[in-house]
């Protein structure tokens, strides 16, 4: 694992995910979200873990890629649907915004929710289709742990 930048305002520390409620996807947004959220809403996924705000969404978001590689590829990878790109990140950022909004994902980071929504999808989109596309040895463990420690610019505990 990388260590974290140094940086300060996007501490966190409740242990949440950023997928508490999806507000009617499409099915292929279903396919892509889906098992993301089930996984963040189950205490049962990682009853052994007490993760950072943040951490789990990012794990279960590259375990539901990588169970789901070809679906993944070919609905966000270049041969894709922009548009669908474009509503799983729109859902995707609202989910993360909200729960921003209410002190659950970064606690008191100094950047506007919306702006950092934004930028914490775009880097987790690309970096799972990077992940995806690109013959790599990363596990979808390591993939979460290393973007959790450049968005959240600490190393996981």
């Amino acid at each position: 694992s990388l260590p974290a930048p140094q940086c300060s305002g996007l501490s966190s520390t409740r242990p949440r995910g950023f997928f508490p409620t999806i507000p009617y996807p499409s099915i292929y947004e279903s396919l892509i979200i889906s098992g993301t959220y089930i996984g963040c809403r189950s205490d049962q996924r990682f009853p052994e873990e007490d993760f950072p705000a943040g951490y789990l969404g990012y794990l279960l978001t590259f375990e539901n890629a990588d169970r789901n590689r070809d679906l993944y590829r070919l609905m966000l990878g270049s041969q894709g649907s922009a548009l669908l790109t474009q509503r799983v990140a729109q859902v995707l950022a609202q989910q993360i915004q909200s729960s921003i909004e209410v002190g659950e994902y970064l606690g008191d980071a100094p950047q506007p929710p919306d702006i950092l929504a934004q930028f914490i999808v775009g880097a987790l989109i690309q970096m799972v289709l990077w992940w995806l596309e690109t013959p790599n040895k990363f596990t979808s463990r390591q993939m979460a742990d290393m973007i959790y420690s450049r968005v959240h610019c600490q190393d996981m505990p």
